[in-house]
């Protein structure tokens, strides 16, 4: 049984001339699109990448002049050095975490851009 009879002819009419985009402008879109998202992935490994050499400064100022830094803080506060320690690594950790975690995704987007 033939599906002509159940297609209004106005369709069948707007079938006939429809056409979609060149393979090639579809590509090139899904390349916009694509590169607009891995540009915002590299912005924000940018912006971990600049926090943790930040962290990794002040521990190291610490850590080299610790009597300069004790000038700074109040006596009460240096007997928290340990736990600030503690959480300087595990945001260090949380940091490394993130962008291995936007390099899988640039990489996942690699691999769907058509070519």
């Amino acid at each position: 049984m033939s599906t002509d009879a159940f297609v209004n002819p106005q369709l069948k009419s707007a079938l006939k001339t429809f056409k979609m985009r060149s393979p090639d402008r579809e590509v090139e879109m899904d390349h916009v699109r694509i590169s607009s998202v891995v540009g915002a992935i590299d912005a924000a490994i940018q912006d971990i990448v600049a926090e943790r050499a930040g962290l990794v400064a002040r521990v190291k100022a610490i850590v080299d002049q610790p009597q300069v830094t004790l000038k700074w803080r109040r006596r009460a506060q240096s007997d928290l050095s340990a736990e600030e320690f503690l959480r300087a690594e595990q945001r260090l950790q949380s940091l490394a975490l993130q962008i291995s975690d936007f390099e899988f995704l640039k990489a996942s987007l690699s691999k769907k851009v058509p070519t």
